[in-house]
């Protein structure tokens, strides 16, 4: 295959991996979908989800629907009530978990170990500052993995972060390839969408290349926390933990490590939840923490986690 972007897949995927596409109808997702396609190593099933949060959402779906009968490509469409599911985290971080649990569903049900999604170098610009203006971590911003655990036993990648949007337009307009806008994506008064029409813009005519700076910013903070991951990883053999050892630790190494211990038991690894550990590791023992279906206990050197109901 030649072409000006290329899929980024792990080395380690074996020929006729069933990949999962997920294919909101977007130029990003489109694009991708044509660039798998075109890699024949692969099984691809696109899959699409209508959070009914618009009215024409249930048009998108059936133009998805219509695009990938005409290339061929076997496609799932889905629906979920993005709007239940709101737990005062807004309606942007409800509509993604609900979409990342609805595609490690979906992969299950499919016999799928991976699935893929179309993030883009600006999208990783975005992430970066977002995560800049929240606070981050000791290791700096991380932006978005290229490969994560969507769950036990699945893996999540993004082929596409040394790509910007505009190569993937480039891309589709190259090959005749049409697409849907999301009008949403255009309503600033999200703010990642502030960020990408207001903000990014006007800073990138000022100081052009800052959004790629940011990207590479981003991916320096990945590097630096897959690095601690990397010390930490023989800890996790046990189970249990070692709290003294934990306390030695240097803050960024012990957030690894517990970050890793909540993706093998299947707890989201947000920041809120590693600070908690924290608090619960520094609280002396006896504190308890109930995350998920996990209850992690402060014993007198240890720090212990069971499965409860």
């Amino acid at each position: 295959m030649t072409d000006a972007v290329e899929p980024a897949l792990p080395d380690d995927l074996p020929d006729g991996t069933h990949l999962v596409v997920a294919l909101s109808g977007g130029v990003d997702s489109i694009a991708l979908l044509d660039l798998l396609c075109r890699t024949p190593r692969f099984r691809i099933t696109a899959w699409h989800l209508d959070h009914r949060l618009r009215a024409e959402s249930s048009l998108d779906a059936a133009w998805v629907a219509a695009h990938c009968a005409a290339v061929g490509v076997a496609c799932v469409c889905e629906s979920a009530e993005v709007l239940a599911a709101v737990r005062g985290d807004g309606i942007e971080e409800a509509a993604r978990r609900v979409r990342y649990a609805r595609l490690a569903e979906a992969c299950v049900r499919l016999g799928s170990v991976a699935a893929c999604t179309a993030h883009h170098r600006d999208d990783q610009a975005e992430t970066a500052l977002l995560q800049i203006l929240r606070g981050c971590g000791p290791e700096g911003p991380t932006g978005i993995a290229t490969e994560r655990p969507l769950a036990p036993g699945l893996r999540l990648i993004r082929p596409l972060l040394h790509a910007t949007r505009a190569d993937l337009v480039a891309h589709c307009r190259r090959h005749g390839l049409a697409w849907r806008e999301d009008a949403s994506n255009s309503d600033v008064r999200f703010r990642r969408n502030h960020l990408r029409h207001r903000i990014l813009p006007e800073w990138e005519r000022h100081c052009p290349g800052i959004a790629a700076a940011l990207a590479q910013l981003a991916h320096g903070g990945f590097q630096r926390r897959q690095q601690a991951e990397r010390q930490v990883v023989g800890l996790l053999d046990g189970v249990d933990l070692d709290a003294p050892m934990l306390l030695r630790l240097p803050a960024e190494v012990r957030a690894a490590c517990w970050r890793l211990l909540l993706n093998r038991l299947g707890i989201p690894a947000d920041r809120g939840r590693l600070r908690r550990l924290d608090d619960l590791l520094n609280g002396g023992p006896g504190r308890r923490l109930r995350l998920g279906s996990w209850l992690f206990l402060r014993r007198a050197r240890r720090v212990t986690w069971t499965a409860v109901r």
